[in-house]
């Protein structure tokens, strides 16, 4: 996988002792559960509406979460972990300043296993997305841009030669050349799009190159 993917998955590898730890030494810095939390728009408040500040230990929407927030918004890393058979399981990790995603967001599966990555900035998806198959394969990847994906490229099952690569405009249509590739790697086919439409002739080429 790519060199991101490993540094955040060495990362995580800890993550549960981490937990525990976090657990013990926030007892001094007073966590707080029976809050109010938003994960949409990132907004703490306590039972009486006001802004929370500090270490938050909580359950939202069934999930645990390990969080931080400041002046009412979340801020820093949010863990949150799936409670199955009385263990909990890593099921994301996401970054936010002030009640915005900022940095990347990466979700796991049961095994441990990261399944996704997605990059925000100022809430609003922005760079590099990467989804993996349970073989630890890369089967897409995406790249927006303040909010609008502008490139999408998928890949055989082997993760690595690239199968198809699409353009698109900021209505989410596919505008520009659709390009496909076959197991070789050769490109097989070319297709023009406009605003989600097909404009123009196909160019089909040799499967051998």
């Amino acid at each position: 996988r790519d060199d991101l993917v490993t540094g955040v998955q060495t990362c995580a590898l800890p993550i549960l002792l981490c937990f525990f730890v976090l657990f013990f030494l926030s007892c001094g810095k007073n966590p707080k559960n029976d809050l109010n939390i938003n994960l949409e728009s990132g907004v703490v408040t306590d039972l009486e509406g006001n802004a929370h500040s500090g270490i938050i230990i909580d359950s939202v929407d069934g999930f645990s979460i390990i969080a931080e927030s400041k002046d009412g918004l979340l801020n820093g890393t949010l863990e949150k972990y799936s409670n199955i058979s009385n263990s909990k399981i890593l099921f994301s990790i996401e970054n936010f300043t002030m009640g915005l995603k900022n940095g990347p967001s990466m979700r796991y599966d049961s095994s441990g296993d990261i399944t996704s990555i997605i990059n925000f900035k100022n809430g609003k998806k922005d760079g590099k997305s990467i989804f993996y198959n349970q073989e630890n394969a890369k089967t897409s990847e995406e790249i927006w841009k303040n909010g609008y994906k502008t490139n999408e490229y998928k890949f055989h099952v082997d993760g690595k030669k690239l199968k198809q690569a699409i353009q698109f405009n900021k209505s989410g249509d596919r505008h520009g050349e659709l390009l496909n590739y076959n197991g070789l790697g050769n490109l097989i086919e070319k297709v023009p799009y406009k605003n989600g439409s097909i404009h123009g002739d196909k160019i089909s080429y040799d499967y051998y190159g």
